[in-house]
């Protein structure tokens, strides 16, 4: 019968299991920058992913292009939202269409995009958490 030892390993950040390895966050995401001007799509609704949206209940907002007045992030399900602004409040939010529009992001997020080979995208949303990111 295997031990307790054969299952899990320590390692810098803790005892973790056997199986797993521990990566620097760089080596397992891509940081998103494909950018968007909406103004230049007056008329098509986009899910928009803001700092008002995620304080109001963590939804984006479905809005115009007309009405968005800046450049945006264009992002895809399963990006990790983190957001960069004001660190003692924490902003981590994944994106998960409500729509078939185009997902856009405010620039106040940093997008991660998983290598999914690498590490789930549901992991990395709960990571951004912990007080190993934080």
């Amino acid at each position: 019968m295997p031990s307790h030892e054969d299952k899990f390993k320590e390692t810098d950040i803790g005892t973790i299991p056997a199986e797993w390895d521990t990566v620097q966050i760089a080596d397992v995401v891509e940081w998103g920058k494909t950018s968007i001007d909406p103004r230049h799509f007056l008329d098509e609704c986009f899910e928009y992913y803001s700092i008002p949206a995620y304080q109001e209940g963590s939804r984006p907002f479905i809005e115009m292009g007309k009405n968005i007045q800046s450049q945006k992030l264009l992002v895809d399900d399963g990006t990790v939202l983190f957001g960069k602004l004001n660190p003692r409040v924490p902003k981590v939010w994944r994106v998960r269409s409500i729509s078939s529009y185009r997902k856009i992001a405010s620039t106040e997020f940093i997008p991660l995009v998983v290598h999914p080979e690498s590490v789930d995208s549901d992991f990395l949303y709960f990571l951004c958490w912990s007080e190993l990111v934080m």
